[in-house]
């Protein structure tokens, strides 16, 4: 709870992995009309689960607040030995900064972060430099009695769980951010997101382009910081990004670089170089775009030769590969009849009669 005119804000983690340090990035206030602060930044980073270790001191540096201004700081932290984060092995270190006037606790924040960096490489994606083999599943949620998200910690570590033991090491989230509680247990449980914070795409339109703008800045400041949160992507499908509005997708970019420089950022989904003016860290090819028009109902093998020119230029992360082959579930049927919701699609069904109408059955 903020106690004095002086608090901080806008905290952002930023691992260094070679380096074996973390840049803390935030943000100083002072409300105080009358008179500019002296402020001493200091703190510590620990294990998030116990206290055992010997903990990383923050170096203390003091910053004169002007009255009714700001000052950003910049406060780099040694982490010698410090244990990456990673889906194997999904290690968390919790950061504590304080931020003091004549010994006298101003304000504190507490933040849990991963020690990891994701890149984009000039073959595959890297996760801490190491070579990442981008394994996602997508449960679609649209078919929810309500629309209220899942935050039982116990349901959703269940979910996890079983797409762990499945052998997937990522989640794609359509057109959504999952809530805190999900994302903090992917954070724990050593789960990659992908999410479409949904500002530009068929499912919303780019206006009122400031509004969606301000969602996008205050979506990134939010979740930064956790350790899974590893692709920002601004929607969901590319090829349906309204015509004319490639100035406002680039604006959205250089956000992203701004708040954000070390993730990575998709325009859209399911992209594969329709859009060359486009911004994209990564393309993420879709066999039911704009130029592939295969259905992609379980494919038994993906046609890399007519992605060869693509995958040239960088990494390629199949959008929706095999998506007809396991949701809806049938068996769903009979709950939506006795709820007297409308039934879904059976997307099995409408593939297999895709696939025979095409001459493919």
């Amino acid at each position: 709870e903020g106690t004095d005119a002086v608090r901080i804000e806008d905290l952002s983690i930023r691992p260094r992995v070679a380096e074996r340090e973390i840049r803390v990035e935030l943000q100083l206030v002072n409300e105080d009309a009358g008179a500019s602060r002296s402020v001493t930044l200091s703190g510590a980073v620990r294990p998030w689960q116990g206290d055992a270790a010997v903990p990383f001191d923050v170096p203390a540096v003091t910053i004169d607040v002007p009255p009714s201004g700001s000052e950003f700081c910049t406060v780099t932290v040694p982490m010698p030995g410090a244990r990456k984060w990673s889906p194997e092995d999904p290690f968390l270190y919790v950061l504590t900064l304080e931020a003091c006037e004549d010994e006298t606790v101003l304000d504190a924040v507490s933040e849990r972060f991963g020690m990891r960096e994701l890149s984009v490489g000039p073959d595959c994606l890297l996760l801490n430099g190491e070579p990442l083999m981008f394994r996602a599943v997508c449960d679609e949620f649209f078919g929810c009695p309500t629309i209220a998200p899942i935050v039982d910690r116990d349901l959703i570590r269940r979910r996890i769980g079983m797409i762990k033991r499945l052998g997937f090491n990522a989640k794609r989230y359509h057109t959504h951010v999952p809530p805190r509680e999900e994302l903090d247990l992917c954070d724990e449980m050593g789960v990659l997101v992908h999410a479409e914070i949904s500002v530009i795409s068929n499912f919303h339109r780019t206006e009122p382009y400031p509004a969606c703008r301000e969602v996008w800045k205050a979506a990134l400041r939010q979740i930064r910081n956790h350790a899974s949160f590893v692709t920002y992507c601004m929607g969901n499908e590319g090829s349906q990004i309204m015509d004319g509005k490639y100035d406002k997708v680039r604006e959205y970019y250089a956000d992203a670089k701004a708040l954000a420089p070390d993730t990575p950022v998709l325009a859209a989904s399911g992209m594969q170089g329709e859009h060359p003016d486009v911004p994209n860290d990564f393309e993420t090819p879709h066999f039911w775009g704009r130029f592939f028009k295969w259905s992609y109902d379980g494919l038994s093998s993906v046609p890399w030769h007519t992605l060869a020119p693509l995958a040239e230029k960088g990494p390629l992360v199949i959008h929706e590969y095999g998506k007809f082959t396991v949701w809806p579930d049938p068996a769903e049927d009979a709950y939506f009849r006795e709820e007297g919701m409308p039934l879904k699609g059976n997307y099995g069904a409408m593939g297999r009669a895709a696939l025979e109408e095409a001459g493919l059955g």
